[in-house]
C-alpha cells in the first residue's frame, strides 16, 4: 500500500483539478486491487509452506478473476453514483469549504504558474471557488455541449431578403450558468450559503422589470459535466425540479438540477429578458436597493490604490452609470487577448497582476471591468457561461460548443436588473439602439405559425414527482447484461480447475446451498450420511431449472442418486491414493447441473417458512 499510495495520490489531485484522466484512475484501482491480492497470496502461501499447509494450485487464477470482478464492480458503482453535490449535507459543507479550498488553488497555481491550465472554469459550472489561474488552451474544434432553441420568431436570411426586411440575425443570447459576487483579490466566489429547492415551474425569485420580454429556452445538454442548468440573462423557472443558490431574498447565482446528470439533460427554462436603448440605461436609477450595495460594491482592502486611481481616471468624463461601463469596456477592449499567460509567484492581486502586463482572456477582462466598476461605485458582478454559438436557421436552435466558453460583466441598473457587457476584445460589442425601447414591443411569439421545439414527453406530463431516475434504466440494463455474461462465461472459467479442486469445489457449493436451506451438515456426520439426508429432502423438492439447461445424461431414477455421485466423487478426492479421472469429472459435472435446481427449490422454500415465521 506504501508503494502505491503516492502514485494514486499524484494521478487523483491531478484529475480532480482538470477534470480529465478518470479512467486512469479506474485503471489504477483496478490494476492496485489485483496487485494487494497478488501480494497477500503470495504472504499466505508462505506462511503455508512454512507450516506444511496443503493448498489449491488454482488459487491464484481463482482470485484474479474474482478480483477484477469486484473490483470493475465497484468502480462502475462509484461512477454511477450521484454526485455529492447533490445531498444537502455535503453541498452545505462544500459551500463553506470552498472558500478554503480556493486559497489551495491558489497556492497550486503559484507552485506551478509555468503550467498550463488544462481545465479553464468559464461556462463549465462548479459552485465552488473561481481562481484566475494561467494560460489554457481551447480547441476550436471541440464538440457540441448543447443545443438551445428559442421561442423567439427569427426570420432565415433569405426570407429576409424576399420580404424586403433587414436581416437582424439571431439574438445574440449570453447563456449565463453562474455568477460571482465575492471577489477575494485573486479569483471569485459566492456570498450565498443557502439552497433553495423548487417544484417544476415554481418561479425561482419574482419580480417585474420594466420593458422586458419573456424568452423560453428549450435546452439540451449533449454531454453534462456539472449539474448546472444555463439560461439567457434573468431566468423565472424550469420546467422540473431544480434548486437556487439564494442570496438573500432577492438574488441568486446558479440554478442546478437536484440530482447529478447521468446522461443527456433536457429541460424547458423561461428567462426575462430586459429590452431596452442606450438612453434607456443612461436614465436608469442610480438608487441601489441595500442588497445591491452589500454584495455588489465589495472589494478586498488589499485591492491597491492604483487600481481605483486608473478607474477614475477611465471613467472621468461620465457622468451616469452606464457611461461608465462602456468607458471601461472600451478601454480593456484595446487591449491584446492572450490566453498563454503566467501567473507570478508570491502574493499579488489578480486586477492588478492584468493591468501590470496588460493582456489575459475572458476571465481576466471580466474580472476587472467588474472590479474596475465598483471601485467608482458602480455595482458589478462576474458571468461565466457560454456565448450564443452558431444558430442552425433549418433546425431553428442555437449550437453552443466547448469553444464557447465564456466569462463576462454584468452591471446592475435599477430598475431593470442586470445588463451584459462585453470587455473582451476579439468578441462583437453587445449592441443595443441609441434611443428609448420602452414603449417598443418586437417581440413577436413563435404562435404565428413557426413550430416550437417538442420538449421531453416526460416534461410534458407534468407529473407531481420527479421521474429523472428513469435515465438510469439504461445503465442497469447494460449492468444485467454484463453480469448476465459474466454468469454465462463462469463454467468456462471452471473448466481450468484441475479435477480435484473442481470436485471440492462442488461438494462444498452442494453444502453451502443446502445450509441455506436450512439443511446444515452436522459435525459428526459422515459425507454418506449427510449424502442421504440431503438426497431424501432433494427428492421431494421440484426442479428449478430451466427445461433446456437440464443435462440429457446421467438421467437417474431418484434425484437423490446425484447427491450420491457428488458425495462418492469428494470421499474419492479426500481419502483416495490415486488421482482422480476425467470420467469422475464429467459425471460430477453432470450431477451437479441435474441436481442444483432442486436445492435451488429447497433454499427458496426456507427462506419463505423464516419470513413468515417472523411475520408471525
Amino acid at each position: 500500500i506504501v508503494a502505491v499510495m503516492p502514485v494514486g495520490i499524484l494521478l487523483v489531485v491531478n484529475s480532480f483539478l482538470s477534470t480529465r484522466g478518470l479512467s486512469w484512475i479506474i485503471i489504477y484501482v483496478v490494476t492496485t486491487m489485483i496487485v494487494l491480492m497478488a501480494a497477500n497470496l503470495a504472504s499466505l502461501q508462505r506462511l503455508w509452506q512454512k507450516k506444511d499447509i496443503d493448498y489449491s494450485t488454482e488459487l491464484n487464477f481463482d482470485l484474479t478473476v474474482f478480483t477484477v470482478q469486484v473490483s470493475t464492480i465497484l468502480a462502475i458503482a462509484a461512477l454511477l453514483m450521484p454526485s455529492l453535490k447533490t445531498n444537502p449535507v455535503a453541498s452545505t459543507w462544500w459551500i463553506y469549504a470552498s472558500r478554503p479550498w480556493g486559497e489551495v488553488e491558489t497556492l497550486v497555481n503559484r507552485l506551478f504558474s509555468g503550467v498550463n491550465n488544462p481545465n479553464p472554469d468559464l461556462g463549465t459550472g462548479s459552485k465552488g471557488a473561481l481562481v484566475l489561474g494561467g494560460s489554457f488552451d481551447r480547441s476550436e474544434s471541440s464538440p457540441v455541449y448543447m443545443y438551445i432553441h428559442t421561442n423567439e420568431y427569427i426570420l432565415p436570411p433569405d426570407e429576409a431578403e424576399a420580404l424586403g426586411e433587414l436581416d437582424m440575425g439571431p439574438p445574440q443570447h449570453y447563456w449565463r450558468g453562474e455568477t460571482w459576487d465575492y471577489y477575494t483579490g485573486r479569483g471569485w466566489d459566492h456570498s450565498d450559503k443557502v439552497a433553495v429547492d423548487r417544484t417544476a415551474s415554481e418561479p425561482v425569485i419574482e419580480y417585474t422589470i420594466p420593458g422586458a420580454i419573456t424568452v423560453t429556452q428549450d435546452v439540451e445538454i449533449v454531454a453534462p459535466r456539472a449539474d448546472i442548468l444555463y439560461a439567457a440573462n434573468q431566468p423565472e423557472s424550469v420546467n422540473q425540479p431544480y434548486r437556487y443558490m439564494a442570496l438573500g431574498s432577492y438574488d441568486f447565482s446558479s440554478l442546478y438540477l437536484k440530482r447529478a446528470p447521468l446522461a443527456a439533460v433536457k429541460y424547458q427554462v423561461t428567462s426575462t429578458i430586459p429590452y431596452l436603448g442606450v438612453e434607456d440605461l443612461r436614465q436608469a436609477s442610480t438608487d441601489y436597493p441595500d442588497w445591491v450595495k452589500q454584495y455588489y460594491l465589495q472589494l478586498p482592502k488589499t485591492l491597491p490604490d492604483r487600481v481605483v486611481e486608473l478607474a477614475k481616471q477611465i471613467t472621468a468624463g461620465a457622468t451616469t452609470p452606464y457611461d461608465k461601463a462602456m468607458a471601461i469596456q472600451n478601454y480593456l477592449r484595446e487591449l491584446p487577448y492572450d490566453p498563454k499567460i503566467k501567473i507570478p509567484s508570491g502574493n499579488f492581486d489578480a486586477v492588478d497582476y492584468f493591468l501590470f502586463i496588460q493582456k489575459g482572456y475572458c476571465d481576466y477582462f471580466g474580472t476587472v471591468m467588474a472590479v474596475m466598476l465598483r471601485s467608482v461605485g458602480v455595482p458589478a458582478r462576474l458571468a461565466t457561461g457560454y456565448l450564443p454559438g452558431i444558430y442552425d436557421y433549418g433546425k431553428q436552435r442555437y449550437e453552443i460548443s466547448e469553444k464557447d466558453a465564456h466569462a463576462w460583466t454584468e452591471v446592475y441598473f435599477p430598475p431593470y436588473g442586470w445588463i451584459e457587457f462585453e470587455p473582451t476584445p476579439g468578441r462583437p460589442p453587445i449592441s443595443r439602439p441609441a434611443g428609448s425601447l420602452l414603449s417598443n414591443t418586437p417581440f413577436v411569439p413563435l404562435d404565428i405559425g413557426v413550430q416550437v421545439a417538442k420538449t421531453s414527453w416526460l416534461s410534458r406530463l407534468h407529473l407531481p414527482f420527479d421521474l429523472s431516475f428513469l435515465r438510469i434504466v439504461p445503465v442497469l440494463i447494460a449492468l444485467l447484461v454484463l453480469a448476465g455474461l459474466l454468469w454465462s462465461l463462469w463454467p468456462l472459467l471452471e473448466r481450468r480447475l484441475a479435477t480435484s479442486a473442481f470436485i471440492m469445489r462442488v461438494y462444498g457449493r452442494m453444502c453451502r446451498y443446502a445450509a441455506w436451506a436450512g439443511l446444515v451438515k452436522p459435525l459428526a456426520s459422515t459425507p454418506y450420511e449427510y449424502a442421504r439426508s440431503l438426497g431424501e429432502a432433494v427428492s421431494r423438492a421440484p426442479d428449478s431449472t430451466l427445461r433446456w439447461r437440464r443435462p440429457t445424461t446421467l438421467q437417474a431414477t431418484n434425484p437423490a442418486e446425484y447427491i450420491t455421485t457428488i458425495s462418492a466423487a469428494y470421499v474419492e478426492v479426500r481419502y483416495s491414493p490415486h488421482p482422480v479421472g476425467e470420467e469422475t469429472r464429467q459425471r460430477v459435472a453432470t450431477a451437479w447441473q441435474a441436481v442444483k435446481g432442486r436445492i435451488w427449490s429447497l433454499v427458496a422454500r426456507g427462506t419463505v417458512n423464516r419470513l413468515l415465521r417472523r411475520i408471525r
